[in-house]
């Protein structure tokens, strides 16, 4: 547990490191934008940071390659339903498009199983109209429930799924 808390890296050739939200990442963090067709799709970090610190299940996460802040993340599990879900995921304007996005789910469902101590499936949550997002999803295996929560379609990554892709066979 003690390595996903410092910056979790699975096993393999990971391009970009999580670290906890921290005094040393906080303004990086905050200044990070999205592209602007993606603007109305995601909360701004500021917000993001605020939840976190109000919802205390809630774990932020700042995305890292090298020492530079790319991206940032939010994910906890419900305390109502016992799921675990990525509330937000965000990958900066200017790194968009290299595979961080992609790389980043399979760091935090890492560390939901890691956390967790076994498989468990991930929920997500998508506005319909975030095309980019879906197909990143899908393409890695989460599938819609047929729920809509807060506007949003929620997302499921089975239990199998999430093991294989965190390199813990279910």
């Amino acid at each position: 547990m003690a390595a996903h808390m410092k910056g979790s890296r699975p096993s393999g050739r990971s391009m970009i490191t999580l670290e906890p939200l921290s005094e040393k990442n906080f303004v990086a963090a905050t200044k990070l934008e999205v592209s602007f067709d993606q603007a109305g799709f995601v909360a701004p970090n500021v917000f993001t940071i605020a939840e976190s610190k109000v919802f205390n299940y809630l774990m932020p996460r700042v995305l890292r390659r090298g020492r530079k802040a790319i991206g940032f993340a939010l994910y906890g599990q419900d305390p109502e339903t016992e799921r675990y879900h990525i509330l937000r995921l965000m990958i900066g304007a200017s790194y968009q498009g290299r595979g961080f996005g992609r790389e980043a789910v399979r760091l935090l469902v890492s560390e939901i199983q890691a956390r967790n101590g076994g498989s468990c499936p991930v929920y997500l949550g998508v506005a319909p109209g975030n095309g980019r997002a879906i197909r990143l999803y899908e393409g890695m295996g989460f599938e819609a429930t047929g729920e809509v929560d807060g506007g949003e379609v929620v997302y499921r990554l089975n239990e199998t799924k999430a093991a294989r892709m965190s390199g813990r066979e279910a």
